[in-house]
């Protein structure tokens, strides 16, 4: 199964201490926003365009969770990746 989704994200590393709790920008946003675009295009799993600059793609599959910066293939890339077995440790 895949769930999919907009969400904004901190890296929190316990080992480090206190965690930046400030949320990642979005590379992607400012050259999403140079193009015209609908911001009002959906389809059943939320915008196509980033909502906001803290805002990245995430998908979560079989192998694990990736935030990815965009939902257009002409602008994605993998941000971060979580390996499954560690997104099970920590929920």
């Amino acid at each position: 199964m895949i769930h999919r989704g907009w969400a904004k994200f901190i890296e929190y590393d316990p080992d480090k201490g206190t965690p930046n709790l400030k949320f990642f920008e979005n590379p992607n946003f400012g050259e999403q926003n140079k193009k015209p675009r609908d911001m009002e295009a959906m389809d059943n799993f939320g915008p196509i365009e980033i909502p906001s600059k803290t805002m990245f793609w995430f998908v979560l599959n079989s192998q694990g969770l990736y935030a990815l910066t965009s939902r257009r293939n002409t602008l994605i890339k993998t941000q971060k990746f979580m390996p499954l077995a560690k997104v099970k440790s920590i929920v």
